[in-house]
């Protein structure tokens, strides 16, 4: 093999802890010796070294030390060598260094890449928190885990380009308002972090969305047509709503003119004007179609200032309908094998059944995936292939269409209705039972006099059972003979958890056993085979949270199938499943771990401003530690410092009007060094919470002065506006009387203004922990690893002894690790 080196480390740079001692694995390949260069940087180059750390050139005053050491390693066996950085074993002062490394056997244009390595070495631990509009900054004593104050930051960007300073107050705590905060660091003493060091605790590792709109972002502006739909020659009215924005925080906008300007489905030109913003912040503006208008989508551009916003109408050679088919399941959530039914009702516009009239209706099903609202990481199905990641980012699930299952034929009553029955033992396609979740969609089809043809649809989500089970591994991968932790969950088809439910975990080790099938032309394929070869069963009961954990033990590498089995109270077996791969001793140093992360835990996912989310917080540590509790969404809402001393500790959060429409509950966990915790160590737990905007939203009553009337006639309208809590206030409105058959053809998004300006939003703010790319942390596991390896190496030498005979046991290979 070509002789090859590289550093075990997180990343480029890592943090070492300044109270213990500076080591380092060395991993090489067919290396007899290797020389080493230390050098000591002046601090004020870190925030450059962080862009540039491969072609930078140290000056030569930075030189600390240069040593050289001969490498004991079996041929072509990649192994993991302990190096010392400092003279004797000892720690390095706190500082900024630079390591490179090198080997009379590597080839002369062997890159930097594997051979440099960038070491901040302090006494004090930071947690760097970044939005688009600030940052946030906790110092810790990497010893005691306590707060440290009055220590002087400087904050720098992507750039290296300082944009301030602060300094910590009492709970260790420095804010700095600014954007494109990259890093941040202290000259004396000594500690830096960069907002990149976050390995595995940014929110997709908790399988939540991040923020990706524009953080210089000053407005909001939502835009509505008076109807989706229109004919070519009719009249477009629309109107905008501007409002700025902080953060969902709206307050009248400081514009006077807005910019309109409609594109036709070609790109075509049919509108472009200025329009005068209200004191209100409103515009509106109407548009007259050609008769030959461009049939298609419009989009519909205003500009408020430099931020352009959008909404889209669409034109049609269309047919107004006369009647409208509706379907109303009599359950929208039912168990598989219950029995349900659905009405068909068939009405005219102008009121009135159409009385017996053929329909034609069909039942599809589709595949229906529950996922908690409180997100989470677990898989709550039973899957079947290993490369399955259901909590990462760019996981894109692919359902196939749904499938037609029932069909039939009937006709109207005199009400204009049919009731559709559905059996509860449902079949697919091919006539197998339906076992897992789906969604029934139930479709009904009217041909009306004319030979319009007009459908209605309703749709029953089928449970597999009556509650759902969650598994999840702690490890994305894990090691032969070395205990592995896999948690489940029992919870209610709204994600609400379930105590005391017993569940089955099986784990098995699966194998491909592959075949190349010759084909008469003398080509072929290759066909696999599954062969599961079982490890454990083991049987628990969740706790009060609804949670419980079982832990394996791997015998070899391969791929682990890890299924999570329960029976409801009609002896339905529901079932999740999960992988794990499993690697040798060849193959540890690519692991990636997954546990800086808890699970925090509310007693709801939705509350209303006025209520209290109380939140158990499952810290790992013992003894005293400290917690940093944040409330983020655009920014950082709130921090708090808290002192811990158990590991169940309840934080209550009291909700209030300004935490709508959601927000994200997040807290870092640090723990100094004591006789339970021989390394620094720290933990991250994200809990998204929906606040409903009930103080933001407006009760709109309409009433009408009568309820039907002849052509011709005058209908007033009553209309009365109301906050949330039934008092009056004075509101501007916008008024369409729109014929209902137009609107069945493209009817209006429901709740669409209150969604355009309080919808869900993702979490713009950023965690890093310098304790993310610890090497302490690193090598400390790592050498775990090397010495259970050697135990049970010396173990089974010990073993293969003959019996009776005298001595001592052969000594085990040295520890190797793999590439």
């Amino acid at each position: 093999l070509e002789p090859e080196v590289r550093w075990h480390i997180p990343d480029l740079v890592g943090t070492y802890n300044a109270y213990d001692p500076a080591r380092v694995y060395l991993v090489h390949t067919n290396i007899k010796s290797a020389e080493f260069t230390l050098y000591r940087l002046a601090t004020g180059d870190f925030a450059a070294i962080q862009s540039r750390a491969y072609d930078y050139e140290p000056p030569a005053t930075a030189l600390l030390r240069q040593w050289s050491q001969a490498i004991e390693a079996p041929l072509n066996k990649t192994t993991a060598t302990p190096i010392d950085l400092a003279p004797g074993g000892g720690a390095l002062p706190p500082g900024l260094y630079l390591l490179d490394v090198n080997s009379p056997q590597l080839r002369a244009d062997y890159g930097p890449y594997a051979r440099r390595h960038v070491l901040v070495v302090s006494n004090i631990n930071l947690t760097l928190k970044t939005s688009g509009s600030e940052a946030l900054v906790w110092a810790t004593d990497y010893r005691s885990g306590q707060p440290v104050s009055n220590l002087s930051l400087k904050f720098y960007t992507w750039d290296d380009r300082q944009i301030g300073a602060a300094t910590t107050d009492a709970n260790g705590v420095a804010r700095l308002t600014g954007s494109n905060v990259n890093s941040a660091w202290s000259d004396e003493p000594f500690t830096a972090i960069a907002s990149n060091w976050a390995r595995g605790i940014a929110p997709y590792d908790f399988g939540l969305g991040g923020y990706y709109g524009n953080p210089e972002a000053r407005y909001n502006t939502y835009i509505y047509t008076d109807r989706p739909i229109y004919r070519p020659g009719q009249t477009v009215d629309f109107k905008g709503i501007v409002r700025a924005e902080q953060d969902v925080k709206y307050t009248l906008p400081d514009v006077t003119r807005a910019r309109v300007t409609i594109y036709s489905p070609n790109g075509e030109t049919v509108f472009d004007r200025d329009l005068t913003v209200s004191p209100l912040g409103t515009f509106f503006g109407d548009v007259t179609l050609a008769d030959g208008a461009a049939l298609g989508d419009y989009t519909l551009n205003a500009q408020i200032n430099n931020e352009t916003f959008s909404s889209y109408f669409t034109v049609a050679a269309y047919r107004a309908p006369e009647f409208e088919v509706l379907v109303t399941p009599k359950d929208s959530n039912i168990v598989r094998g219950q029995s349900t039914s659905a009405q068909v009702n068939v009405n005219y516009f102008f009121g009135g059944g159409v009385v017996n009239r053929p329909v034609e209706w069909n039942v599809l099903a589709e595949d229906y995936f529950f996922t908690p609202p409180w997100g989470g990481s677990y898989s709550w199905q039973d899957v079947d292939d290993p490369w399955i990641c259901f909590d990462c980012w760019w996981f894109s699930r692919y359902a196939p269409p749904p499938q037609p299952i029932l069909s039939g034929r009937g006709v109207t009553d005199r009400n204009g209705a049919l009731s559709i029955d559905l059996p509860g033992d449902l079949k697919d396609a091919n006539g197998q039972p339906i076992t897992q979740s789906v969604r029934l969609i139930v479709e009904a089809t009217v041909t009306g006099a004319d030979n319009q043809v007009i459908s209605g649809r309703g749709s029953i989500t089928r449970h597999s059972g009556e509650f759902y089970v969650g598994v999840q591994t702690r490890d994305y991968v894990g090691e032969e003979n070395r205990p592995a932790a896999v948690d489940v969950i029992a919870v209610e088809w709204d994600g609400s958890r379930l105590a005391n439910k017993a569940i089955e975990v099986s784990v098995v080790r699966r194998e491909w056993q592959n075949r190349f099938i010759e084909n008469e032309f003398g080509g072929g394929a290759w066909q696999s085979e599954v062969k599961d070869t079982p490890v454990t069963t083991l049987n628990v009961n969740t706790n009060d949270q609804g949670e419980a954990s079982i832990t394996f033990t791997p015998p070899q590498a391969g791929s682990y199938k890890i299924t999570a089995k329960a029976v409801d109270d009609g002896r339905r077996e529901i079932r999740a499943s999960v992988f794990m791969w499993v690697t040798g001793r060849e193959f540890v140093s690519w692991r990636r771990d997954n546990n800086d992360r808890i699970s925090l835990i509310g007693d709801k996912s939705s509350y209303a401003p006025g209520e209290t989310a109380r939140i158990l917080i499952p810290s790992p540590f013992q003894g005293e530690h400290w917690a940093l509790v944040t409330i983020e969404r655009g920014g950082l809402l709130r921090h708090e410092l808290l002192r811990i001393t158990g590991n169940s500790q309840i934080y209550e959060l009291p909700i209030t009007a300004d935490l709508a429409p959601n927000i994200y509950f997040s807290i870092v966990l640090v723990k100094g060094q004591d006789d339970t915790n021989k390394l620094s160590d720290y933990k991250v737990g994200l809990l998204p919470i929906e606040v409903r905007p009930i103080a933001q939203t407006l009760n709109i009553t309409l009433t009408p002065d009568r309820s039907t009337a002849l052509p011709g006639e005058v209908v007033t309208y009553r209309v009365r506006a109301t906050t949330g809590d039934s008092l009056p206030v004075q509101a501007e409105f916008s008024l369409d009387l729109v014929d209902k058959a137009v609107l069945s053809l493209k009817p209006r998004v429901p709740d669409a203004i209150v969604q355009g300006f309080y919808g869900k939003r993702g979490l713009n703010v950023n965690t890093a922990s310098a304790l993310s790319v610890s090497v302490n942390k690193y090598s400390a596991e790592l050498q775990q690893r090397l010495d259970e390896g050697l135990r049970q190496r010396v173990t089974a030498s010990t073993a293969e002894l003959p019996a009776g005979g005298g001595g001592a046991a052969p000594m085990a290979p040295e520890p190797t690790m793999a590439a």
